[in-house]
C-alpha cells in the first residue's frame, strides 16, 4: 500500500510568523495614528495586520502606562548607580555607629549629632582615598541629605534639636506613652500573635512568630508595671491619722502627751524617717503599709498611758519587713 504524499508547500501557504512589537514601536504606531493615519494604511506602513493596529489603539493607555513605569524604574536604577561610593560606605558606617549609642542609651544621639558624625566620617574616608583616583565630592549633610537617610535606613525615633527641630516644626510631636495607650498596645499585639498563631498552617513558624514579639514586648511591659506601680504608690504620710494626744487641750487640762509619731524612738517615727525618703524606690503596696500604721494607731489609741511601750530598741529588726 502506498503511502501518501504530502503536497509541497505552494508559495503563500505557509503561515506568517507573528511579530512581536517592543513598547517603542507600539508607541510609533501610536504616533502615526495621532497624526490622522488610518488604520490600514497604519499596518501598510509597519507591515502590520489592521486589526492588530485596531488593538494597539485600544490599548494605548496601558501601553503609555508602562512607557511611564519602565521610565520611572530607569531614572532610580541611574540615579543609584550615579551615587557616591563614599557616601554609601559612610553611610553604612553611620548606621552601625546610630545601634551602638542606642545601646548604650547616650542620650545625645540627635539630629545635630548624627549630621556632625556624618561629616566626620565621609571626611575620613575620603582622605583614605588612593591619590590617583578622582576627588571625592564636597560632602555637607544637609536636612535634605538627613532626611532621606532616615527614610533609607527607617530611623523615624531620632530627637529633633536646633535647626533640625526649626525645619521639621509642622510635623507632629513625637507621641508620649500613657498606661492606657500601653496597655491597647500590648493587648492589640497579644491579639496579633494569636491572629497568626490560629491562621498560620505551619506550626512551627507561628511558634517562633510569637516568640520574637514576647521578646520584643518585653521592656514594653517593664515599662508598663513601673508606670503603674508610680501611679498607685502613694506618699506615707497619706496613712497618718492624727494621735488623740495631738488635739489640742482644754483649759485646765494637763499638758497632752507629744504625738506618737513625734516620739523619739516611736515605730511611726522610725516609719517617717526610713520609708518615707525611699519610698520612690520601694515595692510596698498601699494596703500592707495602712495595715501596719492602722495596727500602730490602734495600739496607741487603747494604751495611752503605756505610749513608751512603742517605742523601739532595735530599729534594725523591722527593716526587712519593708523590703519584702
Amino acid at each position: 500500500m502506498s503511502s501518501k504524499r504530502s503536497a509541497p508547500p505552494t508559495p503563500g501557504s505557509s503561515e506568517k510568523k507573528r511579530k512581536v512589537l517592543s513598547l517603542a514601536e507600539k508607541m510609533d504606531v501610536l504616533a502615526v495614528i495621532d497624526s490622522g493615519l488610518g488604520w490600514s494604511a497604519t499596518g501598510k506602513k509597519f507591515g502590520l495586520h489592521e486589526a492588530t493596529v485596531r488593538t494597539i489603539w485600544k490599548t494605548r493607555e496601558k501601553i503609555r502606562q508602562s512607557v511611564r513605569e519602565s521610565a520611572d524604574v530607569s531614572s532610580k536604577v541611574a540615579s543609584v548607580s550615579r551615587r557616591d561610593p563614599l557616601l554609601e560606605k559612610m553611610e553604612k558606617i553611620l548606621n552601625r555607629w546610630i545601634s551602638e549609642q542606642v545601646d548604650q542609651r547616650k542620650s545625645n544621639v540627635d539630629g545635630v549629632a548624627i549630621r556632625e558624625k556624618a561629616r566626620s566620617i565621609y571626611d575620613h574616608l575620603a582622605e583614605k582615598e588612593p591619590s590617583g583616583s578622582s576627588p571625592a565630592p564636597g560632602f555637607i549633610a544637609s536636612h535634605g541629605w538627613f532626611h532621606r537617610f532616615k527614610q533609607r535606613f527607617s530611623l523615624h525615633n531620632i530627637a529633633r534639636t536646633g535647626d533640625d527641630a526649626d525645619e521639621d516644626d509642622d510635623t507632629e510631636t513625637r507621641p508620649v506613652f500613657t498606661i492606657m495607650k500601653l496597655r491597647n498596645l500590648l493587648r492589640e499585639a497579644d491579639n496579633l500573635t494569636e491572629l497568626f498563631t490560629d491562621q498560620d498552617s505551619i506550626q512551627e513558624r507561628s511558634i517562633k512568630f510569637k516568640r520574637v514579639v514576647d521578646e520584643g514586648l518585653i521592656p514594653y511591659k517593664e515599662t508598663l508595671r513601673s508606670m503603674e506601680a508610680s501611679a498607685c504608690q502613694k506618699p506615707i504620710t497619706a496613712f497618718f491619722k492624727p494621735s488623740p494626744a495631738s488635739t489640742p487641750a482644754k483649759k485646765h487640762s494637763t499638758p497632752a502627751t507629744p504625738p506618737v509619731l513625734h516620739q523619739p524612738g516611736s515605730l511611726l517615727l522610725l516609719l517617717h524617717q526610713i520609708i518615707l525618703p525611699h519610698q520612690c524606690h520601694l515595692s510596698l503596696p498601699s494596703h500592707y503599709v495602712a495595715l501596719m500604721i492602722q495596727m500602730i494607731q490602734t495600739v496607741s489609741d487603747l494604751h495611752p498611758a503605756h505610749q513608751p511601750c512603742l517605742l523601739l530598741h532595735q530599729p534594725s529588726s523591722l527593716l526587712p519587713l519593708f523590703f519584702l
